[in-house]
């Protein structure tokens, strides 16, 4: 990968400011604000609905206005999202000339509060409906509950229905003053632009943002002692999930979780699941790995499996953790997943939207630390050695919450799962 240097300014109101300068001709701008679940209060349904929201109001922002936006700046790619840590809006045009637009209509998303009761109406039906096909899912239900408990709250889609169903013009208003705060705000630029008109621009309106209130939420910083969580009465599916967290410290640690995340999802080490559940028992599975990070620290490897029967599958997995925490991977498996996971980095920071994506989650998660060369972000240095110490730290009981939605599980079998780890 090419050298690519990422620099930070901070203005004088604590908006943060993150420039990753590109060689392909285009611009894409984001702002990502730090609100959500992370934070006592549980706002987690009033930042989706401000998500909703982003191209409703009156004024600057509004429908049709930013539909002309969009076709004036060739804006080939938008898109605004929330998560439990943050709300974000990004922009993409293929004229870098145009950034200033840009940053003048972002600027006006984050500050708007003029809502259009109608429009606001529909939004609101939109996240109900939503909600509700969430709750017919259950890999993506069990998310929700998963991400709720882990920072402290029960997961009640009746009771989020209730709450959407009651939330006004005037909560967004206040929601927005309080969360929407300069300190909490990062600003990035990438792609191949005029930086000191750039700077001049954010001077001019990211620099006018001003602390609206004095009363601030404190950040939940999240309890790292073993958790289990057992969910035997939800009645979708026979579904068997655990999940293993793991507290990214650098970047090793990060990279050492992905590698362990491809190994578990797709390498020969996992072919004994399908040839003993699927072709020696004729029983369905399915096997799906991920790794998150969330902005105060806390990332986790997810390890989600599908299958029938809890003990059968626990047969097949223990063997499998025993042998990563015991032996090194063969040499040539090793290199093999090493350039998986290489060819993944390069896609992912090759593609504007993701790159920012990632570098929001490790910088705000103290992941890097900035002025950073992009370049460095490499598996290369990995071993086999590494990746076992990676197992030992990690896929034991003290990094483990358990969660069941099989309705036929008993807690017997869950715990004698954990007391295997």
């Amino acid at each position: 990968m090419k050298k690519q240097i990422i620099k930070e300014r901070i203005l004088n109101n604590g908006v943060r400011i993150i420039t990753c300068p590109a060689d392909k001709e285009e611009f894409t701008l984001a702002v990502y604000i730090n609100t959500g679940l992370r934070y006592k209060n549980n706002k987690t349904e009033l930042a989706h609905l401000a998500e909703h929201l982003v191209t409703k109001g009156n004024g600057k922002i509004d429908a049709d206005r930013t539909r002309d936006f969009f076709i004036t700046n060739k804006i080939i790619k938008s898109d605004a999202g929330t998560d439990h840590s943050n709300i974000n809006f990004t922009l993409l045009t293929k004229e870098p000339k145009n950034s200033s637009e840009l940053v003048d209509f972002l600027y006006h998303v984050v500050i708007n509060e003029e809502y259009k009761e109608k429009e606001f109406e529909n939004e609101k039906s939109v996240i109900l409906q939503e909600l509700a096909t969430w709750s017919d899912m259950g890999k993506d239900h069990l998310y929700h509950i998963f991400v709720s408990k882990l920072f402290g709250f029960d997961y009640d889609i009746k009771e989020r229905l209730k709450l959407v169903n009651k939330l006004t013009i005037e909560d967004i208003k206040e929601y927005k003053r309080q969360d929407f705060q300069p300190d909490r705000v990062f600003v990035f630029a990438s792609g191949s632009f005029d930086e000191t008109k750039f700077n001049e621009d954010i001077k001019k309106t990211f620099g006018r943002l001003k602390l609206a209130c004095s009363k601030r939420d404190k950040t939940f910083i999240f309890d790292k002692s073993h958790k289990e969580i057992y969910l035997p009465s939800i009645k979708f599916g026979h579904i068997l999930n655990y999940f293993y967290l793991g507290f990214c410290i650098d970047y090793r640690d990060f990279l050492g979780l992905m590698f362990l995340s491809r190994v578990l999802d797709n390498s020969s080490w996992t072919g004994r699941l399908f040839y003993e559940l699927r072709e020696k028992r004729g029983n369905g599975y399915s096997l799906e790995t991920s790794v998150e990070r969330f902005y105060n620290g806390l990332g986790f490897l997810e390890i989600y499996s599908g299958v029938y029967d809890f003990s059968q599958a626990c047969d097949i997995i223990f063997p499998m953790l025993k042998r990563l925490k015991s032996k090194d991977i063969p040499e040539e498996e090793f290199e093999f997943v090493k350039e998986t996971v290489e060819y993944e980095l390069t896609n992912e920071l090759g593609d504007s939207f993701s790159r920012i994506e990632f570098l929001y989650n490790s910088i705000a998660s103290g992941l890097i630390r900035l002025p950073y060369d992009l370049s460095q972000f490499s598996a290369k240095s990995l071993s086999p050695a590494d990746i076992r110490s990676l197992a030992n730290k990690y896929l034991n009981r003290n990094y483990t919450l358990v969660a069941i939605t099989n309705p036929f599980t008993e807690n017997k079998p869950i715990r004698e799962f954990v007391q295997h780890l």
